[in-house]
């Protein structure tokens, strides 16, 4: 006889918690501290960028700043990721490369106007004087653009494109020269001042490799304005260049209406013309 036991039903009321228990809390070291580091401003960890600032600012206001490898990295990096990341972050202009070009152009105009420290200004112009920091940039740039492009891509990409690139290269080269000199710059000054600097390949690998090696041939600063050149000389007397003979023809033509118009004979057809109109 098998005998069947049930159980009794308990009478303690259940207990259910308000709210959620996680069936794992994660703590908040190290876990809370490496999320805030992969939080970056350009490639810097948003802590290290905090500390950095801080310590530039500090070196600002008692007057220490270095021309020191170490330093100037630092101000260089806060400085172009800081107007990089405002540049990424505008609506529209992030999708034509604000961020380059802000910061290109957001330091160069902070300089012009004035508004950075003069120990800042002063010991960046002399780092990239005397160091010739601008090499190393320029070799890691292309040498790390060409070195971290997939092999077999590069080999057959390279073949397929060559051939168009070097035609559509020439054919731009020659329709851009010739427009500007119609427009009366000159050949030679539209060539190597206008078309040059516009096909030579973005900031990084085109405008600071030429600016560098222009200022190496012309004898002048890299940021200093294109004077003492033939080619400027031409820009600013068009007559001399003989391709040159659409803006001097258009010229003549002008001058030789105006000079029509103001004639006795010509105020006299004008006036004539007026009345003319009157009795209609």
């Amino acid at each position: 006889m098998q005998q069947s036991i049930s159980a009794a039903p308990s009478t303690e009321p259940e207990k259910t918690s308000v709210f959620p228990v996680p069936s794992h809390v994660e703590p908040w070291w190290p876990t809370g501290w490496w999320r805030i580091m992969d939080t970056r401003i350009g490639i810097i960890p948003v802590p290290i960028y905090v500390m950095l600032f801080a310590l530039i600012a500090g070196f600002v206001y008692t007057g220490d700043i270095k021309g020191e490898i170490s330093m100037m990295i630092a101000i260089l990096v806060i400085g172009g990721f800081t107007c990089a990341e405002i540049g990424k972050r505008m609506p529209v202009l992030r999708n034509i490369g604000a961020a380059a070009i802000f910061a290109t152009f957001i330091p160069s105009a902070l300089a012009y106007y004035k508004l950075l420290p003069p120990q800042i200004e002063k010991s960046v112009v002399e780092f990239t004087k005397y160091t010739n920091f601008l090499y190393l940039f320029i070799a890691c740039i292309i040498v790390g653009s060409i070195l971290g492009m997939d092999r077999h891509v590069l080999v057959k990409g390279f073949l397929k494109i060559f051939v168009p690139l070097a035609v559509g290269s020439v054919v731009a080269a020659l329709v851009g020269t010739g427009v500007g000199t119609l427009l009366g710059l000159g050949a030679h000054h539209t060539f190597f001042f206008v078309v040059i600097p516009i096909m030579a390949g973005g900031i990084g690998e085109g405008a600071i490799p030429l600016s560098v090696g222009y200022s190496e041939i012309l004898n002048q600063p890299p940021g200093g304005p294109v004077r003492a050149n033939s080619a400027a000389r031409h820009a600013r007397q068009p007559h001399r260049d003989p391709a040159c003979w659409l803006p001097q023809l258009c010229r003549k033509t002008l001058s030789a209406f105006d000079r029509r118009r103001a004639s006795p004979a010509g105020r006299a057809r004008r006036d004539g013309s007026r009345q003319g109109g009157g009795r209609g």
